[in-house]
């Protein structure tokens, strides 16, 4: 979870890309929706949220110096849906109540509406990567999906489990930073840009660095589902006592996942390092650097 007034600060520079965005989000969330199910999307994007995945290929497309298509917009929403498509899912599962700030679809109506939302979400998503009419996308996203439901799995098994932090990161990754690369990789692609490998590295230590600054933040909701996340997994290390908030709180566990975010969002610049500079590239820095600040 990144700062909000910080982080619109800082995304300014694409300011023209998110208007863009934000038409094309409208106008493709509204087609073809049945009647009756409307009111239920239109609870749920009520608080639209950071959309970190369309800006951050907005960025790197912009650092690279790299045009923005229509296509490209068309990509960010398929990025997006499938992000959302997930967090309906995982709200379900983990009985969760609230959902930006507002009561959960899973709450509000049943389980069995947020199933449905997240499934017609991930329909859109489908159409619109259809519309791409690129094999190697279709490939790479994909691939994301099925990575992403391999973490999935994996945390439900895990439950109760002991989890090493080797194991803990393959999960951050396979959860939530491979769809961060898969979005950057697909906009590269539709830009023929070939030089992709340290823009892969960057997207998945971002991806991770993000991953765990948002379990630092949720630690208390993870031990009630329980989830092993990295404070809980240090904690552990030091502590045979079975992990409570206050507890971890005040231990060094919280140190050590500060410093586990540190290292991931430096590793993160690193691999962008060969871009010259210039204020978009800047922009990504300063993303690495709030989520930095814990």
């Amino acid at each position: 979870m990144v700062k909000e007034a910080n982080y619109f600060q800082i995304i300014e520079c694409i300011k023209n890309e998110f208007d863009i965005f934000e038409k094309c989000f409208k106008s493709r969330i509204n087609c073809d929706i049945p009647e009756q199910f409307r009111e239920v999307l239109e609870l749920y994007f009520s608080k639209k949220g950071k959309r970190i995945r369309p800006a951050l290929i907005f960025l790197v497309l912009r650092a690279l110096e790299l045009e923005i298509s229509e296509k490209h917009y068309l990509l960010a929403f398929a990025v997006e849906m499938i992000h959302n498509a997930t967090l309906l899912h995982d709200d379900i599962i983990d009985n969760a109540l609230i959902r930006h700030s507002l009561p959960a679809i899973n709450v509000v109506y049943d389980s069995k509406m947020a199933v449905l939302a997240g499934d017609y979400l991930l329909s859109a998503a489908l159409r619109a990567l259809c519309e791409l009419e690129n094999s190697k996308i279709i490939k790479i996203q994909t691939n994301s999906i099925s990575r992403l439901l391999t973490g999935e799995i994996g945390q439900y098994f895990e439950k109760g489990k002991p989890v090493s932090i080797e194991q803990y990161i393959e999960k951050s990754q396979n959860k939530t930073a491979e769809l961060f690369k898969a979005g950057i990789l697909s906009a590269l692609e539709l830009s023929s840009f070939n030089n992709t490998a340290e823009i892969e590295q960057f997207a998945l230590n971002f991806g991770i660095a993000f991953q765990i600054r948002n379990d630092l933040a949720g630690i208390e909701d993870d031990l009630k589902n329980g989830l092993q996340t990295a404070p809980a997994i240090f904690y552990s290390e030091h502590s045979k006592d079975t992990p409570t908030y206050s507890k971890i709180q005040n231990s060094p566990a919280i140190a050590q996942t500060k410093e586990l975010i540190s290292f991931y969002s430096g590793r993160a610049v690193e691999n962008i390092g060969f871009i010259e500079d210039n204020l978009f590239k800047n922009a990504i820095i300063d993303l690495c650097k709030i989520i930095n600040q814990c």
